[in-house]
């Protein structure tokens, strides 16, 4: 999910031919800063958590970063239990 959220950000300034854009990816991506990658995991937890989460859950909760990162871990957690 996160990757093709990632990508879909290189494609909103990409200007190539399709043939070069996953190179193009990659390189764009070695070259992010950290404080970038952090804004657009940031960005892509508050987009992505409504569908990690059920459409409903999100709507009737905080949706600040913060708190979507700890209901995606939360809800992580539960589904990657070990028994």
């Amino acid at each position: 999910m996160f990757e093709d959220f990632l990508k879909d950000k290189h494609s909103e300034d990409y200007m190539g031919t399709d043939d070069d854009m996953p190179d193009s990816f990659e390189h764009w991506l070695s070259n992010l800063q950290v404080d970038e990658l952090i804004e657009f995991a940031d960005e892509a937890i508050v987009k992505l958590a409504p569908k990690v989460l059920g459409q409903n859950s999100a709507k009737k909760r905080d949706t600040s970063s913060d708190t979507m990162r700890e209901l995606v871990n939360k809800r992580w957690n539960e589904n990657n239990k070990t028994t």
